[in-house]
């Protein structure tokens, strides 16, 4: 629970516009510090946070490698990850204009219906 609240306390205080939030801390970096930037440290201390009271025999984490692999579906995080790739490279490479100028060509097929 102090997880999720410490998640939600990072969220609103990033930028929060009526005072210079903790992304301010690194003004050589803008737009770095996001809310994806809060989930994903946050995310990763689930794999180091104790589960119970670690003593010298025993260490165990909140949540292991072996259970975060059961349960996420990578298909779909490859997809979206491919689509992201995608857009961000057709539109650096300005393909973009390309393709819609070719598709518009298109619309000749139809201009008689």
């Amino acid at each position: 629970m102090i997880i999720f609240i410490l998640m939600a306390v990072l969220w609103f205080t990033r930028n929060p516009g009526f005072m210079p939030g903790w992304s301010s801390l690194f003004p050589d970096y803008p737009g770095y510090a996001t809310d994806a930037t809060v989930a994903l440290l946050l995310g990763f201390m689930f794999f180091i946070i104790p589960a119970h009271k670690p003593n010298a025999e025993r260490y165990e984490a909140l949540i292991t490698w072996k259970d975060f692999q059961a349960c996420m579906p990578w298909e779909i995080s490859l997809l979206v990850g491919g689509g992201f790739a995608l857009a961000e490279g057709t539109k650096r490479h300005q393909s973009q204009r390309q393709m819609s100028e070719g598709l518009a060509e298109l619309r000749l097929l139809y201009a008689d219906t």
